[in-house]
């Protein structure tokens, strides 16, 4: 419970300086005497806002399912409370799929389990697909 908290604390973070560098470039945007320059800036700006907001929210969760993996196996060292099995099945579908793999492999935990092996790398080909697929590049 405290990884997660702390996770979801680093995500708190992350969102609230995201969005404190928006408002400020925003606010300094508005205060341009080149309108011209202004609507240019703004829109590239703003194109350029989904792509970053992707890659930040990608790392972000890929990170999570990279630690949960840890945390996990270091509570199954200690005979510990473990994180449910669903929970990282659910973060690996939120788009951590990479990093619990890459987290699985590293650290060797839930790789005698059929369901781990061949569900993580499926979720990821999934994703991979609807990515290709949403964007039309490779």
């Amino acid at each position: 419970a405290a990884g997660v908290f702390i996770l979801c604390n680093i995500w708190y973070l992350l969102i609230y300086s995201l969005h404190d560098t928006l408002m400020r470039f925003y606010m300094t945007s508005i205060q341009t005497f080149y309108p011209t320059y202004f609507v240019t800036f703004t829109a590239g700006s703003l194109l350029r806002f989904p792509a970053t907001l992707l890659i930040i929210y990608l790392t972000a969760i890929n990170l999570a399912g990279f630690l949960s993996m840890f945390i996990d196996k270091q509570r199954a060292r200690k005979h510990r409370w473990r994180i449910p099995e669903k929970t990282l099945f659910f973060i690996a579908a939120l788009g951590g799929s990479a990093g619990s793999i890459l987290g699985m492999q590293l650290f060797r935990h839930k790789t005698k389990h059929w369901y781990f092996v061949l569900g993580m790398p499926f979720i990821f080909i999934l994703q991979a697909g609807l990515f290709i697929y949403l964007t039309g590049k490779i």
